[in-house]
């Protein structure tokens, strides 16, 4: 079973987002989520991968949505580059992508065939996954921003394992790994059958 993982980025405050972007550009940060994701599958809300306006090339991109959405993102999604068998990962080129759109985070982590995968958002995406991942590869930018989305308080589950410093200069950020409590297990990744958040 591949492990699962939050990659996300947050101000102090906890925002993580305004009207559906980034509020900041960092070029550690990209660097870092570059580097962590290459060759796993990133799981995304259709938000999320309308905001980026592209799948994320040398990674399987799989995309949740809601039924009544589906429609119209297979035809956008079809004009995507794509390899004959996501699933195949293998045979993926750092320099292509793959897109595949599912209804259930469930079915979405059923289908990873990397050893890991990383849930990229959006903020609802975060909160109902809490529950299942394996830990969460927190940005922490010392400062705050304003946003509409937030990312929730890390659960007393997870235990700050590692801290990793990107940038020195103002504002300071961090890469702060959480790791779930042995033991601790709120819920099974499988079996859940959760309705993807648009």
């Amino acid at each position: 079973m591949p492990k699962i993982y939050h990659v996300v980025a947050t101000a102090r405050n906890r925002v993580i987002g305004k009207d559906n972007k980034l509020p900041w550009h960092f070029s550690e940060d990209l660097k870092y989520f570059k580097k962590l994701t290459l060759g796993s599958t990133v799981i995304m809300g259709r938000k999320t991968f309308e905001s980026i306006g592209k799948p994320l090339p040398g990674r399987a991109n799989f995309v949740l949505s809601r039924q009544s959405c589906h429609s119209e993102l297979s035809a956008q999604s079809a004009e995507l580059r794509r390899i004959p068998d996501p699933r195949s990962f293998a045979s993926l080129r750092m320099t292509e992508a793959s897109v595949e759109i599912f209804n259930s985070i469930g079915n979405a982590i059923g289908a990873v065939r990397t050893p890991n995968a990383y849930i990229i958002g959006g903020a609802e995406i975060y909160k109902d996954t809490l529950r299942y991942v394996d830990g969460i590869y927190l940005t922490r930018i010392d400062a705050d921003y304003e946003g509409d989305a937030f990312y929730p308080e890390v659960p007393d589950w997870f235990e700050e394992v590692e801290v990793q410093g990107l940038r020195e200069k103002d504002p300071k950020i961090d890469v702060v790994f959480y790791e779930r409590k042995e033991n601790a297990s709120p819920q099974e990744k499988t079996g859940t059958d959760e309705t993807a958040t648009a």
